[in-house]
């Protein structure tokens, strides 16, 4: 009799564990999605006074689910950073006030922890953090006065190829679980690398950011 109460005893612990596994699963199946925005970028610590680059940030995204509330977030993005700066120009027509474009462009990875709080039916409000690295793409500087409009000129090694931060931001995941959601952020990213050697300047970016995630099919 006691045998038989141990065996069904562990075979109840197995099938409660197979099926708390099972709703975990169903509850938080592997996401994909792509998302786009618009970032406030400037160069932190520069010598001149930085105005902000508004730009696009685009890319997709994978969410991994580690336990039901904690997920890691991959992320592949091409993020428009730089900054703006004004200066007053001195030429045979007297002093000229000029805008000077940094334009620098990045293929950016983040990989992030992705954390849920106080989750409630359809709505999903969730914290992300983590490190990022990036390669620099197009990076040119543009000029815009009175007299002279819209000239560029490429940076060269000026700007170095490689950046690397932290990424700090917040969300919420509106939708389904186990279907379609649409995805609404905010996050701020770090640079931790002095871009302009010789210089302390880093990246500074605040981004406002939608997407849609939802499983694979198969």
């Amino acid at each position: 009799m006691q045998r038989r109460i141990s065996f069904l005893s562990v075979a109840l612990a197995l099938h409660a564990a197979t099926t708390a596994a099972h709703a975990q699963r169903a509850a938080a199946p592997t996401r994909f999605g792509v998302l786009g925005g618009a970032s406030a970028a400037t160069f932190h610590d520069a010598e001149a006074e930085m105005r902000h680059r508004v730009a696009a940030l685009l890319g997709a995204y994978a969410v991994i689910a580690v336990s039901r509330h904690v997920a890691i977030r991959p992320e592949l993005l091409y993020s428009m950073k730089g900054a703006q700066a004004r200066e007053i120009v001195n030429s045979p027509a007297g002093p000229i006030p000029s805008t000077f474009t940094t334009n620098v462009d990045y293929v950016e990875v983040p990989v992030l922890a992705r954390v849920e709080v106080a989750s409630t039916g359809r709505v999903a409000p969730y914290l992300i953090g983590g490190p990022a690295v990036a390669l620099r793409g197009v990076c040119d500087t543009e000029e815009r006065g009175v007299v002279e409009i819209g000239r560029s000129t490429d940076c060269g090694d000026t700007v170095r190829r490689f950046d690397a931060g932290m990424v700090l931001g917040a969300g919420v995941a509106i939708g389904r679980i186990g279907a379609g959601a649409l995805d609404v952020g905010a996050r701020y990213d770090v640079g931790l690398v002095r871009i302009v050697p010789g210089t302390s300047e880093r990246n500074r970016a605040l981004s406002l950011t939608a997407g849609f995630e939802a499983p694979l099919p198969w």
